[in-house]
């Protein structure tokens, strides 16, 4: 494997360049050979930018690859995941209404273990009418949430609106590979 300069050793080597020209930008002294040694030294970083920006996009290219495929085999392991556990919790109601059914609340298996059926714990549910319209409900049984209408302030702010709590900001940027 052969190790190549970092993405930002070329920069720097760029960058560097640039300010050397710019100091013997219009010196009479400058020879040819030392006008083709840049030239030559310029395509040369130019190059191995170009390369390295090929192989750097190559290798993104790569990992989304991966990553999309370890995201199909992940969702292919959640819902192995969901049917097992669908599973488990199918035998465990059948085992539930079994011993409902018979009127064992608690039973001792052959290996020792205890089965029992208990109450659960914390506060009794709330069980709603279906159909309910919340407005006919007393104003005290109620909670009203608000919330900031984005588009709005956005809409608002964008027409040279002035809002104490609120601010138009900088969209961001994105790389973009043709």
């Amino acid at each position: 494997m052969t190790i190549t300069r970092p993405l930002y050793a070329i920069r720097n080597d760029l960058l560097t360049l640039d300010e050397f020209l710019g100091m013997i930008e219009g010196d009479p002294s400058r020879l040819p050979e030392q006008e083709r040694a840049i030239t030559d030294y310029m395509a040369a970083l130019e190059t191995e930018q170009a390369e390295k920006l090929d192989s750097l996009i190559g290798y993104t290219r790569e990992l989304r690859g991966r990553a999309t495929a370890a995201k199909a085999e992940a969702e292919q392991w959640a819902t192995r995941a969901k049917a097992l556990a669908a599973r488990a919790d199918a035998i465990e109601a059948g085992l539930k209404a079994h011993l409902e059914a018979t009127g064992q609340p608690k039973v001792t298996t052959a290996s020792g273990r205890t089965v029992c059926v208990q109450k659960n714990g914390g506060v009794a549910p709330v069980i709603l009418a279906e159909a309910i319209d919340p407005e006919t409900i007393p104003a005290e049984f109620v909670r009203v949430k608000k919330e900031i209408n984005l588009e709005l302030v956005r809409l608002f702010l964008g027409t040279g609106g002035t809002l104490t709590f609120a601010q138009l900001g900088e969209r961001g940027t994105r790389l973009v590979v043709k």
